[in-house]
């Protein structure tokens, strides 16, 4: 599989491979960002687009996550 913009090929069965051993390490370690970021660059991406995806999901997930919890009413606003 050919990723154009960082100009790496990468096997569509070892994304599935590496994407659920570091599923079940992140569950585990609760450290996935370091686990995804490592793959990435194992493979042969380079730092920018290892990071750049890493903080990419890092930001969605984060987003979500604070989106249901304000519908829980886990979040106040009034902190001052």
């Amino acid at each position: 599989m050919l990723f154009p913009i960082s100009g790496a090929h990468i096997s569509p069965i070892y994304l599935v491979v590496i994407g659920f051993l570091i599923g079940i390490l992140g569950g585990f370690l609760a450290s996935a960002e370091f686990h995804r970021r490592a793959r990435a660059r194992a493979v042969g991406l380079d730092w920018n687009f290892a990071v750049g995806t890493d903080l990419a999901h890092i930001v969605g997930k984060s987003v979500v996550a604070a989106k249901r919890h304000r519908a829980l009413g886990n979040v106040d606003l009034k902190l001052g």
